[in-house]
């Protein structure tokens, strides 16, 4: 069984950002090494992503100031 990995919230909003449509990472010039740094974590690697209550919270904030 693959061991889970917990992301905060900076980690989360990278993650979903770049996995909306449209997002190019080569016009990112602030975060997209960050943002595709999660993606490949995402894909690539064996682990689980795990997001906790706190952290979804924090997101759900990020989202709706």
């Amino acid at each position: 069984m693959p061991r889970a990995v917990a992301i905060d919230s900076n980690a989360l909003t990278y993650l979903i950002e770049a996995n909306q449509p449209g997002y190019d990472p080569s016009t990112d010039l602030q975060l997209g090494k960050q943002r595709l740094a999660m993606i490949r974590t995402l894909f690539y690697s064996d682990r689980l992503l795990w997001v906790g209550p706190t952290v979804e919270a924090e997101y759900k904030k990020i989202l709706n100031p």
